[in-house]
């Protein structure tokens, strides 16, 4: 959601109850190493797309574990 770049809160309450599936397919994105994304009606990311996702991501917690 811009400008802050993170999920919308409907979406983080509607993944509560799967977040360490959330989490597992974050990392896989997260190991293809965009350079850009683009998240479903929300901003285009032309660069930094894995700090993106890390960023969109943040209400997950550390993704190191």
């Amino acid at each position: 959601m811009d400008p802050d770049g993170k999920a919308p809160r409907d979406m983080q309450l509607t993944f509560r109850r799967r977040r360490n599936e959330l989490r597992v397919a974050l990392q896989t994105m997260i190991s293809w190493a965009p350079q850009r994304v683009l998240f479903a009606h929300g901003r285009w990311y032309d660069r930094n797309g894995t700090m993106e996702l890390e960023r969109a991501f943040r209400c997950l917690g550390p993704l190191a574990a």
